[in-house]
């Protein structure tokens, strides 16, 4: 069509509705995948604050939060037996795994608020270099800050406590170094309550802190693991809960209390694919609550690692310590029945 002596071309009114049309989708399409992306990033979150939550005990659990308060500053910490866990930040494996991946990786079913609660005081913290907990090529919804978070809110609630932190590169090779970078920069920024010396200490050089084990390599900070100062039982490949806790019940029955070495016992095992970690705590579990219940009250094994304990396994661990005299009769876990010797409530 001519206009003022100058051409000027229309498109046809079929190809403009198809070309806005077009435009519409684009826009429409985009739209969406925003929508989509932060229902993506809502879910990541709501997952991560579900499996990060502080849930109540159950019933008939005792909350033994404050344990270590009755037994004797001067005791060497590597004379304390205490309940720990395997792979402690099991339980919050992000979602989108195959169901067989989270069954041959979860070794936790309770947060780590609640471990903590229960009487646990070994934690396995299994980190890659990023920063980011997992177990394996399996993530957690749980960084190292966000652990070591949790472990520091506990000991400012709970000063006479001690916790027992395994820092672990899960990776190797070259991310050594960055995840030693990683924990020097947690340790310079005095944000947490960390105890990094390469000694064992006594109970009252560490009540309210966080006793940081070391085992990445090159790594000066803190206890080094399965040192000289450890002696360490982990033989994690088993065919059968039964093989697991013949290993088992022959380290516990070795171990003698010395100042100087920590004694870590790890009631964890797997054989995949056919043996998944809850089926050989299924296993060991009840054996172990047997053993601690017919044997004599007070006995030191140290470190017990374990996958899924259950609150009263955790409790008959607590109760294998001695106890000071002053602190028994000034603590109300004597009304729990803490004291050794008295029978589990």
């Amino acid at each position: 069509r001519s206009y003022c002596g100058k051409a000027q071309f229309i498109l046809p009114r079929s190809f403009r509705l198809w070309a806005l049309d077009s435009f519409a989708l684009v826009i429409e399409h985009r739209a969406w995948a925003r929508i989509c992306s932060s229902f993506q990033l809502m879910c990541q979150h709501g997952a991560a604050a579900r499996a990060n939550a502080e849930p109540p005990l159950r019933p008939g659990e005792q909350d033994l939060s404050n344990w270590m308060s009755v037994l004797p500053s001067e005791l060497p910490l590597a004379e304390v037996t205490m309940p720990g866990t395997h792979n402690t930040a099991s339980y919050a494996i992000t979602d989108g795994h195959y169901s067989a991946v989270v069954s041959a990786s979860r070794c936790q079913s309770r947060p780590l608020h609640t471990q903590l609660k229960l009487g646990v005081r070994f934690l396995d913290l299994r980190v890659r270099n990023d920063g980011r907990l997992c177990h394996g090529r399996v993530s957690c919804d749980l960084t190292l800050r966000g652990a070591l978070d949790i472990c520091a809110a506990f000991l400012r609630a709970n000063p006479s406590e001690v916790v027992l932190a395994r820092i672990k590169d899960e990776r190797g090779g070259r991310a050594a170094q960055e995840v030693d970078d990683l924990v020097r920069e947690i340790a310079e920024s005095a944000d947490y309550p960390l105890y990094l010396q390469m000694r064992l200490p006594m109970l009252r050089e560490v009540r309210g802190r966080i006793v940081i084990l070391c085992d990445w390599s090159g790594g000066q900070l803190g206890l080094r693991w399965a040192g000289e100062s450890m002696r360490l039982q982990d033989e994690y490949w088993q065919s059968s809960g039964s093989k697991k806790w013949h290993v088992v019940r022959h380290h516990l029955g070795k171990a003698a209390p010395q100042p100087d070495l920590l004694h870590v016992h790890f009631t964890s095992a797997t054989s995949l694919p056919r043996k998944v970690p809850i089926a050989i705590a299924r296993s060991v579990n009840p054996k172990l609550a047997h053993y601690l219940r017919s044997g004599p009250c007070l006995r030191f094994f140290g470190v017990v690692a374990m996958d899924f304990p259950s609150a009263s396994l955790c409790e008959q661990l607590v109760r294998l310590n001695r106890p000071s005299a002053l602190a028994v009769r000034n603590s109300p876990l004597v009304a729990y029945g803490f004291v050794a010797g008295r029978p589990l409530r």
